[in-house]
């Protein structure tokens, strides 16, 4: 394992201990904005822990020393009350659309989003731009602890929350924590399952996205896979018959040839990170090369950004808020590798694109079953074959077609996934019991992960150590051992 690797994992287990003692000195606001810190940094640097029992317990410690005040609400609608807990939504992006989908798709519910970490001004506009209607909104503000306090009294007169928050935002959980253990069902929506997180002590079900994931999942966070819960993205069917009429005058928009045979690939830069030998631009070009009609889009990514091979028929696009035009122009879909983008991937095959799969994922990136037709390349070599023999062959195009809306049916539309919908909220389950110890692993799927440099994080350990009087250091051993560390670390990078 890499020594970075081995670096960060120590310095967790230390900054674990750091915030045990900032509590027993009652310091609870820099406790809690230290356990923030040390979520942020594990999400961003690779640890191999997936999940932390003793942080956890900590933000269980803060939370009975805060005056939680409880407030009985009774109300008298006769709908599901839903509160969506988000830290922040975007315009764009996998987890901030499944949000604006479930509730789309749920009608029968009154929905309700709440934001730790946003202005209720831009939490406005994106409900404005999703054009969703009859949604309340509210965003807290003040300290992590004043929001805590708030977030609690605000789930009052709930049926559910769910949880759609960032990997670090221990907010829900120190709000939560000093709930009665079954007085509302809370669910943590795991779309950061490749990371760590805060939330598992808390939540009465794990939402699970990606069904290929969860026997690993439930193995890396300590949990049970009865504390899972399978609901897959929600997409609204797109229906329209394709237009060869609409694909010309596509081209013509772009200045292409009628001959041209449109690529389009939808990700975020560092999902395109090189890795080892496999890097998508170099890959790329040699089908590009091979025949002279191919016009490959990329949006998400603009030209020059880090990774990207510039090329005559590669056009960058940058961030589109609205990527349902190029979705209907194009005629083949690529997906990106090292790192895919599922909900790209769901979308294209929704919008009647044939797509061909990335080469040589790991397990946790093997998302479509072979049981179901789906097949990835186990070489570059076997991907640019099948790659060239699909933009080739209109039959195997209706045929990969075929075997890709029969997944989403299956899955993602409308009518059974409102039975999985339906079958969440009839869980009847306590809250997740944890009774393993930390486990941090490493496989090659951590130092695959930890290549991912969109992550680059540190802690700020001169702030950190300014909590602590002197007395505090000759007393903790711990403690005195970081600070050493530290200061000999920034005296070698200083000479």
């Amino acid at each position: 394992m890499r020594s970075n690797f081995l670096k960060h994992k120590r310095e967790f287990d230390d900054l674990v201990e750091v915030v045990n003692i900032l509590i027993q000195r009652n310091k609870l606001e820099q406790a809690a904005e230290t356990i923030s810190k040390i979520a942020l940094y594990t999400t961003k640097n690779q640890t191999g822990y997936y999940a932390s029992l003793k942080l956890e317990k900590l933000i269980g410690l803060i939370a009975q020393k805060i005056d939680f005040k409880s407030i009985q609400v009774h109300t008298t609608s006769n709908s599901r009350r839903v509160l969506h807990v988000v830290t922040e939504l975007y315009h764009i992006g996998g987890h901030s659309r499944l949000l604006k989908n479930w509730i789309k798709r749920d009608q029968d519910s009154e929905h309700t989003i709440v934001a730790t970490s946003m202005l209720k001004n831009d939490l406005d506009n994106i409900i404005a731009f999703w054009e969703l209607t009859g949604v309340k909104t509210f965003a807290i503000e003040g300290s992590i602890i004043k929001k805590a306090i708030a977030l609690n009294t605000f789930s009052e007169g709930f049926d559910f929350i769910i949880l759609h928050i960032h990997q670090y935002d221990i907010i829900p959980s120190l709000s939560f924590s000093s709930f009665e253990r079954n007085r509302l069902p809370i669910f943590f929506m795991n779309h950061a399952d490749h990371t760590f997180w805060i939330g598992r002590l808390i939540s009465n079900a794990i939402i699970c996205y990606r069904e290929n994931i969860l026997k690993l999942d439930a193995l890396r966070r300590g949990i049970s896979p009865e504390d899972q819960f399978y609901l897959p993205l929600p997409i609204q069917e797109y229906k329209s018959a394709i237009d060869p009429s609409s694909k010309s005058d596509f081209k013509k928009e772009l200045n292409l040839s009628e001959d041209s045979i449109v690529l389009l690939c939808v990700s975020s830069l560092y999902k395109f990170t090189p890795y080892d030998d496999i890097n998508f631009f170099k890959d790329v070009i040699k089908v590009l090369e091979k025949d002279s009609r191919l016009i490959l889009l990329i949006i998400g990514v603009n030209e020059g950004d880090r990774f990207t091979i510039s090329h005559k028929r590669i056009k960058f696009l940058g961030i589109k808020k609205d990527i349902g035009h190029y979705l209907q122009g194009a005629d083949i879909y690529i997906e990106n590798f090292p790192y895919g983008s599922y909900t790209s991937v769901l979308d294209a095959m929704n919008y009647n694109l044939p797509v061909q799969l990335m080469h040589t994922p790991n397990e946790t990136l093997s998302i479509f079953p072979e049981k179901e037709g789906f097949s990835y390349p186990k070489s570059y070599d076997e991907w640019e074959k099948k790659l060239l023999n699909l933009i080739n062959d209109v039959v195997k195009q209706k045929e990969l077609i075929n075997i890709q809306k029969k997944h989403l049916e299956k899955n993602n539309y409308q009518e059974l996934w409102k039975e999985k919908l339906n079958n969440l909220y009839k869980l009847q389950k306590g809250k997740i019991e944890i009774t393993k110890d930390d486990m941090s692993f490493n496989t090659s799927i951590e130092i695959f992960y930890d290549t991912l440099k969109h992550n680059a994080g540190t802690i700020n350990y001169k702030d950190l150590f300014s909590l602590f009087s002197f007395k505090d250091f000759i007393l903790n051993k711990a403690l005195l051992n970081l600070f050493i560390k530290n200061t000999l670390v920034r005296l070698k990078n200083k000479f």
